[in-house]
């Protein structure tokens, strides 16, 4: 079954449940990512030569992918048991 398939095969909880994880995991990227520009300008202090520390898109998404992969291999089977008492 592709990615295409298993997403339309979904229903409304599901959906709701992966974008709660991945919210989840967005925040908790974008957390990691400011806390090590802290520690970096830090590190540098009133360095004119050290190069900006920037927060970009790719590596906050692929931090949210890897967070939200660690969150659901945490989590899942108990978000599976909510989603089966729900339905």
């Amino acid at each position: 079954m592709s990615l295409g398939h298993w997403l339309n095969s979904l229903d409304f909880w599901d959906h709701l449940a992966l974008f709660l994880l991945f919210g989840i995991g967005l925040y908790l990227s974008l957390a990691t990512l400011q806390f090590f520009k802290k520690v970096y300008e830090k590190k540098q202090k009133n360095n004119p030569f050290a190069t900006p520390f920037r927060i970009t898109p790719f590596f906050l998404l692929g931090m949210g992918i890897f967070y939200t992969f660690i969150l659901y291999r945490l989590l899942g089977d108990y978000i599976n048991i909510a989603l089966d008492m729900i339905r």
